[in-house]
């Protein structure tokens, strides 16, 4: 099993959401304050009472284990298992589109 597989093994959406929100923060490979309280604040209230700093920091753990192309085709494996409904799927990228924005370079 490699890395990435043991530390997925035991994630929840909440994981999964973090680890998409990070791919957009660092799609112009930096990830700024602005970014990452955006994401913070998302996963807070998707699951208020889950820690949401952890969800993110293993998220980021695994985002940084990956280069470009295992990235896209994790999304590609895992997106099934994470979101059952077209509804959760339009959420999640209107939260993508918020954290672009957050650090002022799309608009």
């Amino acid at each position: 099993m490699s890395k990435v597989e043991e530390l997925v093994e035991n994630w929840q959406n909440i994981h999964f959401v973090a680890y998409l929100y990070i791919c957009i923060g660092k799609s112009d490979y930096s990830l700024v304050d602005e970014e990452i309280n955006e994401i913070i604040d998302k996963l807070k209230e998707k699951m208020p009472n889950t820690d949401t700093k952890d969800a993110y920091e293993m998220a980021l753990k695994v985002y940084n284990l990956q280069s470009d192309t295992e990235i896209i085709s994790f999304i590609k494996l895992h997106t099934n298992d994470f979101f059952n409904t077209e509804n959760d799927r339009k959420k999640v990228l209107q939260d993508l589109e918020d954290i672009m924005e957050a650090d002022g370079i799309i608009k």
